[in-house]
């Protein structure tokens, strides 16, 4: 099984962050060997064709806006996602991507920029709320509410870029566990989740731990003291890791 080539397919379409998408495939590409593992960027029209599903072994969903993903991918392509992961595919969601693959999501209610509602794909029972640091700031122009955010691992604490994500309300489903939690809200609210569906594997993250250290630093609207280093090792074992868990 480990001479078996791993497909992951990342959508790009409306509404998705270019820049984080970039930054997977590069960091994808550069712990994981080409010769494993494959990486491919797909648009809402592939989605809905479903050509993708027989040769994919992770789908991953992206930062950005969730409400373009609703619009492109119509409830067919949803429809797909969801039974290629049902039937022992994975998926892995980021910000966006996380919020998109909740029951329901509730962002900035009562402010300008109020997203609520259920969602299709339900890989977590419960709900997306955020933006879950930085007060609710938030901007889609500008990185107003971005932040290097503590986030506990096991008995160890990781800083990775933080810009809108949420957290997911407990407690937590049956089928699901926490992986990483806000350390810096009052009882450390769950950040990272993972849960198994049918028989595939899901991983939720209100984080981006795609950004390395140069750009988050770069972006980061509140001062911390973590060092590149600190940064740099704690962001790529916790990507590699996650994605180690959802293709092997």
């Amino acid at each position: 099984m480990g001479s078996v080539k791993k497909h992951i397919v990342i959508y790009l379409d409306e509404g998705v962050d270019t820049l984080g998408v970039r930054l997977l495939t590069e960091e994808i590409h550069r712990i994981f060997d080409c010769g494993s593992v494959s990486v491919k960027l797909i648009d809402s029209c592939d989605v809905i064709k479903g050509q993708w599903v027989s040769t994919t072994s992770l789908f991953i969903m992206p930062g950005g806006r969730d409400l373009p993903f609703l619009k492109k991918l119509t409830h067919n392509g949803m429809k797909n996602i969801r039974e290629f992961v049902l039937n022992g595919g994975s998926y892995l969601g980021i910000c966006a991507g996380a919020y998109f693959a909740c029951d329901s999501i509730e962002f900035q209610k009562g402010g300008a920029l109020e997203v609520l509602g259920e969602r299709y794909l339900k890989f977590y029972s419960g709900k997306a709320i955020g933006p879950a640091l930085a007060d609710g700031a938030y901007s889609y122009e500008s990185p107003i509410g971005a932040l290097l955010a503590k986030v506990g691992i096991d008995e160890d604490s990781v800083y990775i870029y933080y810009n809108g994500g949420c957290l997911f309300t407990e407690p937590l489903p049956s089928n699901s566990k926490i992986i990483g939690c806000y350390q810096d809200l009052p009882g450390s609210p769950a950040a990272i989740v993972s849960s198994r569906v049918g028989v595939g594997k899901v991983v939720l993250s209100g984080v981006h731990f795609e950004y390395p250290y140069d750009y988050a630093i770069k972006d980061a609207c509140i001062s911390s003291c973590v060092s590149s280093r600190e940064f740099e090792d704690g962001r790529v074992f916790l990507i590699k890791s996650i994605i180690n868990s959802l293709i092997f």
